[in-house]
């Protein structure tokens, strides 16, 4: 929420992370791993998102920096995120979720 407030945007106001899930997924753009270091690269908003149907999910935005960590779990190069869980920090989306996540930006242009 810290970050979308610093963009000027509101509408995650008071959400836990499922529910942002489920907010972005509906009205944001969905984007790849790779359109998405692109896309914040351009300064857009961009965020991994992951929906845990028993529990708390997860959201991480995309940090801006075009190197890549390869996942050995998941088979594919990840972008880092700005994350706050278990491990705060710049890391890779590897490292931040339970689960391979979805990625989205904000707006619909393309990267």
């Amino acid at each position: 929420q810290r970050i979308c407030n610093a963009f000027d945007y509101k509408k995650l106001d008071g959400m836990m992370a499922n529910g942002m899930y489920d907010y972005i997924s509906a009205q944001w753009s969905r984007c790849n791993e790779e359109d998405a270091v692109k896309a914040a690269l351009l300064g857009d908003l961009v965020f991994g998102t992951w929906k845990n149907l028993k529990g708390h999910g997860h959201i991480a935005c995309v940090y801006p920096e075009k190197q890549m960590v390869f996942s050995g779990k998941w088979g594919v190069y990840c972008p880092k995120v700005a994350n706050v869980g278990k491990v705060n920090g710049i890391i890779g989306a590897n490292y931040a979720f339970a689960e391979r996540p979805s990625y989205f930006r904000l707006g619909k242009i393309n990267a």
